[in-house]
């Protein structure tokens, strides 16, 4: 819904006002009308602002446009998927990795079970989420070790 709309409304927890979603330009267009070249021209626009919500935005339209091609009564309205232009797709670019990800990951200490916990039911559980942490702690401190050293070595 927030992707297709057209902004411009006041906010309910702020004085600023909405803005238009990714699909807002194209949502005035005709359907007969819209062409791998004006999605191409629309997603060079969009990925300049918000590249992510434009790649999402080319999958709903896609899926959308190929809802309208299975049903009798849209068939001909639509005559081919504009959405799966090779341009839209290449001006889009592929979703980059965050890298500052890992290090959010660690989770404190705080999380170690309580020795005062033992005799509810519910210690063993706080025990397993404990050696869970630990785990994955251990997994992440690694693969950042092996990161730190293959940067040392290039």
């Amino acid at each position: 819904e927030k992707i297709i709309q057209a902004g411009g409304a006041p906010r309910i927890r702020s004085k600023k006002l909405t803005e238009p979603g990714s699909l807002a330009a194209l949502s005035t267009i005709r359907l007969v009308d819209l062409t791998p070249e004006l999605v191409t021209e629309w997603a060079k626009v969009e990925v300049v602002t918000r590249p992510t919500r434009a790649r999402l935005a080319l999958r709903l339209l896609r899926a959308f446009l190929n809802w309208c091609s299975r049903h009798s009564a849209y068939k001909a309205i639509v005559t081919g998927n504009a959405a799966q232009s090779r341009g839209a797709r290449e001006s889009l670019g592929k979703a980059k990795v965050k890298h500052d990800v890992l290090r959010s990951l660690y989770v404190c200490s705080s999380l170690q079970p309580l020795p005062g916990l033992a005799r509810h039911v519910g210690s063993g559980k706080l025990k397993n989420l404990s050696n869970q942490v630990n785990f994955y702690n251990g997994i992440l401190r690694t693969l950042l070790s092996t990161r730190e050293i293959e940067k040392s070595e290039a």
